[in-house]
C-alpha cells in the first residue's frame, strides 16, 4: 500500500494557484489514447485535461489544497462531503503540482492514477488505481483579533517510506 506525505498548514487568507500547460505534451498523449482505446464505449478526453483544470467544482471557497504529483502517472483528486457528494475534482498532471480554492466543511480526500482518462466516463481508461484517506479533514476559518486564518493542506503523491499519510484503497466504481 502506497504511504504518501499530507501536510496541514494553517495561514492568513491569501495564496496563489500556478498552473502549468504543456500544449504539445497533450495533444501527443490524446491521438495516441484514441488509438489505442477506439472500442473501449469510454472516449479519451481530447485533449487531455489541463494540469489543474477542474472537473467539477462547487464554486471555490477560502481554503487551499494543493497537490504535488509524482511522476509517472497523471491523477485525478476529489473532495467529498460525508454524503460522498463531488465538492471538488481536479486533474493533476505526472510530475506536476495544482493548487484549488476549498469551501468550508468536513471533506474526504480520494484521489486516482492511471492513464487515458475519460471525461466521457470519469475515469482513466487505462491502469487505473483509486485510494482515499479514511479520515475527513475538517477546512474551517477561525478568527483571532485582527487575524483571519485558513486551512491549507498539501499532498504530496509519491510513495515513501515511513510517510504521513497511509491512504486506503477503494474500488474504481466508488471513485
Amino acid at each position: 500500500m502506497p504511504i504518501l506525505l499530507r501536510l496541514l498548514l494553517v495561514f492568513v487568507l491569501g495564496g496563489f494557484a500556478w498552473y502549468m500547460v504543456d500544449q504539445d505534451r497533450r495533444v501527443t498523449e490524446a491521438v495516441e489514447a484514441q488509438e489505442a482505446l477506439a472500442n473501449t464505449g469510454c472516449t479519451v478526453a481530447s485533449p487531455v485535461p489541463m494540469n489543474g483544470e477542474m472537473l467539477v467544482s462547487t464554486g471555490g471557497g477560502e481554503h487551499k489544497l494543493t497537490i504535488h504529483n509524482a511522476p509517472g502517472t497523471d491523477a485525478v483528486v476529489k473532495l467529498k462531503d460525508r454524503n460522498q457528494e463531488t465538492v471538488l475534482a481536479m486533474y493533476v498532471r505526472a510530475g506536476a503540482t495544482a493548487s484549488a480554492s476549498v469551501p468550508s466543511g468536513s471533506l474526504q480526500f480520494q484521489y486516482a492514477t492511471g492513464r487515458n482518462y475519460s471525461n466521457d466516463c470519469g475515469r482513466f481508461l487505462q491502469d487505473m488505481q483509486a485510494s482515499k484517506d479514511p479520515d475527513y479533514e475538517v477546512y474551517e476559518t477561525t478568527r483571532q483579533g485582527n487575524y483571519v486564518y485558513t486551512s491549507d493542506m498539501t499532498y504530496t503523491l509519491k510513495r515513501v517510506s515511513n510517510g504521513n499519510f497511509q491512504p486506503s484503497s477503494m474500488s474504481n466504481s466508488a471513485f
